[in-house]
């Protein structure tokens, strides 16, 4: 009798010979999206997400997401789920990815985020150099509109030239009429005796 050939395993078998030599990775944190941050009221946010033990922040496929390591209550001492058969949806879900392939921490070890903040100085690097870039983006769009009126880059004000009737007199000493500048309609004999009063 000819024998039969096994169908290749699925990927929940693969998944069921993993799990056991696994440290129930996936059931020490969870993840949820966040909004991605592109104000400085929106970082200062993920800032402070970051500031919390345990947190880390990353970007999946364009995405934001906010990990917080914590591990489920149900988890048993030898890393099985306490509560197996009433389980959420999202643990029956877990493991595979679109492919029908085993896709975890166990078996891919790293998912290669495009971006990922375990530290709040990590990410004040990056929270400065977006605000750097996004300040030079508004000034460049501010000359834009500015060229688009046909109204020049507005100038610096012109600094005055500081005369003695703008100074303070150092020597004013307490006197309430000498503590600050001088009247500015104050002529030079009046000055001059101002400043011998003092």
């Amino acid at each position: 009798m000819p024998k039969t050939k096994e169908p290749p395993p699925t990927g929940w078998d693969l998944l069921a010979t993993y799990c056991p030599q696994c440290d129930a990775a996936c059931c020490k944190y969870f993840a949820f999206e966040i909004d991605e941050p592109d104000c400085e009221e929106e970082l200062d946010k993920v800032y402070w997400f970051l500031c919390h033990e345990g947190t880390m922040v990353f970007v999946d496929e364009g995405k934001w997401f906010l990990q917080i390591s914590n591990k489920c209550r149900y988890l048993q001492p030898d890393g099985r789920c306490g509560v197996y058969d009433r389980r959420p949806q999202v643990c029956r879900d877990y493991g595979l990815g679109e492919d029908g392939q085993p896709n975890c921490e166990f078996t891919d070890g790293d998912y290669g985020y495009e971006l990922e903040f375990r530290t709040p100085e990590a990410f004040l690097i990056y929270r400065n150099a977006f605000l750097e870039a996004l300040a030079e983006e508004e000034e460049k769009e501010r000359r834009k509109r500015a060229r688009a009126r046909g109204a020049a880059s507005p100038r610096p004000p012109r600094r005055r030239k500081e005369t003695a009737d703008t100074l303070h007199i150092a020597t004013a000493g307490p006197h309430p009429h000498l503590a600050g500048p001088l009247p500015r309609k104050m002529n030079r004999k009046a000055r001059r005796k101002a400043a011998l009063q003092a």
